[in-house]
């Protein structure tokens, strides 16, 4: 048989957000979700093959190779609260992932191999500070 000679691969992602503001206390609070609608790649061969003179065990590996695989649906939640300091300046406190969903996927990565893949980040955490100098001056 000959190797893969090209692949597609396309994804179709949907992101959506929640923002409440209190403008009096200067705060934001961001929540953020993303969702992995559709998932897919295929490899294809352009070199024609003989089918007839492979091994059932190599014809059911080219078979499974052709086909397209397909992950299902994916969601990863954000959330950030900020406040403003000053004119300018701005504290954020945020979490990614923070329902901590690896998103496991089990596939078939051979015809008969059972394999996991994490498809979210782990869960993390931050502050971050932002500043406009320009600010300060006027």
């Amino acid at each position: 048989t000959y190797p893969a000679s090209g692949n597609w691969r396309d994804n179709i992602q949907v992101n959506y957000y929640i923002r409440y503001t209190h403008p009096q206390l200067g705060l934001w609070v961001t929540l953020r979700a993303e969702q992995l609608v559709s998932e897919r790649k295929q490899k294809f061969q352009l070199i024609p093959v003989d089918e007839s003179l492979l091994t059932p065990s190599g014809l059911e590996s080219r078979q499974f190779n052709l086909l397209t695989k397909t992950k299902p649906i994916k969601w990863l939640f954000n959330l950030s609260i900020s406040k403003s300091l000053f004119k300018g300046a701005e504290v954020s406190f945020y979490v990614n992932n923070f329902l901590d969903d690896p998103a496991i996927n089990q596939y078939y990565s051979s015809p008969t191999r059972l394999t996991e893949e994490k498809r979210n980040p782990n869960l993390f955490y931050g502050i971050e500070f932002s500043m406009i100098f320009d600010e300060i001056f006027n």
